[in-house]
């Protein structure tokens, strides 16, 4: 508004004397730039020539680690060997638990009414057909329970051998029965040892009582007589050959042989079926091995 009032000189006095004030503004934005830049430019010299200094001493360092590295390799190696081997049984653990082809127990019978199965021990204990077990052909292809078969076989040696840790350890012996199983079956072949040597005694003592003693005497004892049988051929000369060939003896087992159960003729595993693939008893041709001969 000012510029308006007074004379064309003048304005053209305060117009040039702007444009000049306004030029030195943007000379002196120019310089502050420039210097600027150049302080950036001698920065970023300063910092590679510190970057390439660290770079050196870094690849000294990794070259040094890289032989420590190499040293411990096969440490590390064993390392992993070792966990590899460790997961490899968990596997074969986990894939022994059950067969996928056979059924699962609590597949046999899914009523409401049959056995109770636990999950967490993956155990069932009661028979789940125990109803429908009158009205089944094949009994020996369904599952009987847990208890039916913890009462068979060796399963009742085990639970003597926990039942005698139980009394033992009572008494004072440091004994269990899952955390030291080979002292546990040594204490327990001690004991019966000395169990019979006690029983003999007291059978001697009662024998001497009655006068009983010679008859004892003239039995001879039957496995004296399979340790001590020797074979010896003759000539037709009455002379003895001279072999050292011994006879083929039958060794006793520790089971019981030539005992029939249930009623049965032949003993359990002279019949071979060969569609179920089992053994059984050739008198009636069962192969369950706790059946009752229908024969008689």
């Amino acid at each position: 508004m000012m510029v308006i009032e007074i004379d064309g000189l003048d304005t053209m006095l305060i117009i040039s004397i702007t444009f000049i004030k306004n030029m030195k503004r943007s000379l002196r934005k120019k310089k502050k730039k420039k210097t600027h830049d150049n302080n950036d430019d001698n920065n970023n010299g300063d910092n590679n020539n510190d970057d390439d200094e660290k770079s050196s001493s870094e690849s000294e360092n990794l070259d040094e680690s890289s032989n420590e590295d190499n040293k411990l390799k096969p440490d590390i190696m064993n390392n992993q060997n070792c966990t590899i081997n460790k997961n490899e049984k968990n596997r074969n653990i986990a894939r022994n638990l059950r067969i996928r082809e056979d059924t699962a127990k609590y597949l046999y019978n899914l009523s409401l009414n049959s056995a109770f199965y636990d999950p967490k021990s993956r155990s069932m204990r009661e028979d789940p057909f125990a109803n429908i077990r009158k009205h089944l052909n094949d009994d020996d292809n369904y599952y009987k329970g847990e208890n039916y078969y913890n009462n068979t076989d060796d399963a009742i040696e085990s639970k003597k051998l926990e039942v005698f840790a139980w009394e033992s350890y009572k008494r004072g012996e440091n004994v269990h029965f899952n955390a030291q199983p080979t002292q546990l079956e040594l204490m327990y072949k001690e004991y019966l040892e000395k169990k019979k040597k006690i029983i003999k005694k007291k059978q001697e003592d009662i024998l001497k009582t009655y006068k009983c003693q010679n008859n004892e005497e003239q039995q001879p004892n039957q496995e004296e007589l399979l340790q001590s049988e020797v074979y010896t051929e003759y000539k037709p000369i009455e002379q003895i050959h001279n072999n050292n060939m011994k006879k083929n003896i039958k060794v006793p087992s520790k089971y019981e042989e030539d005992i029939y159960l249930f009623d049965h003729s032949s003993v359990f595993g002279s019949y071979y079926d060969k569609h179920t693939k089992k053994w059984g008893y050739k008198c009636c041709s069962s192969t369950n091995k706790y059946d009752k001969c229908f024969q008689t």
